[in-house]
């Protein structure tokens, strides 16, 4: 029973997701504000809610690991979305990509390097972090990522393209707005539930083995609140709108560590960064190269690869398997 509602879900997702970057689509025309700005702030932001539900939910329940673990496993996990985007389109997805993206991902690089230091340093300044309701960090990350936020904005919407047609001026403002409010509330809805029923799926005991809260926060919930993301990227790809899915990618990535925060205000224990095991710093490490990669193939953007995918796309996923090599060496 519980493998029909998450096929049902992942139904609903799909569908939702679809529907949403169509009318993302009309927006970025009727706003004048560019693929690349609505992926980055509207669509990462609502396919990020999953990922949020579940890191909110983690810390108010007094798991820091499940939270930070679901938090920085999504990431990877986004990272490498950019490789099935290249093998689905047959060719080094990073070629087709504006350089623009360059600064949101050196954004989403400095944010997890936020995130790692608060983890590695706060056990050695307990006795500091013990007066702060919310962690210092936590606080900083998210001035960080409200000030990157508007810079990114107001430079993207500087150099966005100017000359580009106009292909939606018979639908109205009522329809565009209210079909993308709806289909946001399906996504959300779904993907929440998705999330939980994935859960219940995690917990269901293989054999006599026990699976940690890193463990199943990193990968299988990671994986399943990822989903939105991975529908989203692949709907922009199949309309040629590959900036987009670039922007929801990084975006989605940026807004997710941005999460920390909120996790440490519903957390109960004190700063959630100082909860958190110090194998997260591992994760926070790996997400960071995986940014790299991302980097490097923006700025060399092969043309030509191997098996449909480029040098970096070929990194992303080494990376993502020997990380999750790394993990299970834990358990």
């Amino acid at each position: 029973m519980v493998w029909l509602q998450f096929i049902a879900l992942a139904g609903c997702v799909v569908f939702a997701g679809v529907k949403l970057v169509k009318f993302g689509d009309i927006i970025a025309e009727k706003t004048g504000a560019g693929g690349i700005v609505i992926g980055i702030t509207f669509l990462a932001t609502v396919s990020s809610f999953p990922e949020a539900i579940v890191v909110i939910t983690s810390g108010y329940i007094g798991d820091a690991d499940l939270a930070i673990g679901t938090l920085l496993g999504s990431n990877m996990f986004n990272l490498l979305i950019f490789a099935v985007l290249s093998f689905a389109i047959g060719a080094p997805f990073f070629y087709r990509l504006h350089k623009e993206h360059i600064l949101v991902a050196l954004f989403g690089a400095l944010l997890t390097l936020m995130i790692l230091i608060g983890i590695a340093i706060a056990p050695g300044l307990g006795h500091f972090f013990q007066a702060w309701r919310i962690g210092p960090v936590s606080i900083l990350i998210l001035l960080t990522y409200l000030v990157g936020t508007h810079l990114i904005f107001k430079h993207e919407m500087k150099n966005k393209p100017q000359d580009e047609a106009a292909l939606y001026e018979s639908t109205s403002h009522l329809r565009v707005y209210s079909g993308a409010f709806i289909t946001t509330v399906i996504l959300i809805i779904s993907g929440i539930y998705l999330t939980r029923t994935a859960d219940l799926i995690a917990k269901i005991p293989i054999g006599e083995v026990e699976i940690g809260a890193t463990f199943v926060g990193s990968i299988l919930l990671a994986v399943t609140t990822s989903l939105p993301e991975l529908v989203i990227s692949l709907a922009a790809v199949k309309m040629y709108l590959y900036d987009m899915a670039a922007a929801n990618i990084m975006g989605s990535i940026t807004f997710n560590s941005a999460i920390v925060f909120l996790a440490d205000i519903f957390y109960q224990r004190g700063d959630i960064l100082q909860s958190a095991a110090l194998i997260h710093t591992m994760s926070g490490v790996f997400v960071i190269w995986g940014i790299g990669m991302v980097i490097l193939g923006l700025v060399y953007r092969p043309r030509n690869g191997i098996l449909r995918l480029g040098l970096s796309e070929w990194g992303i996923v080494l990376f993502y398997i020997f990380w999750v090599f790394l993990l299970l060496s834990f358990y």
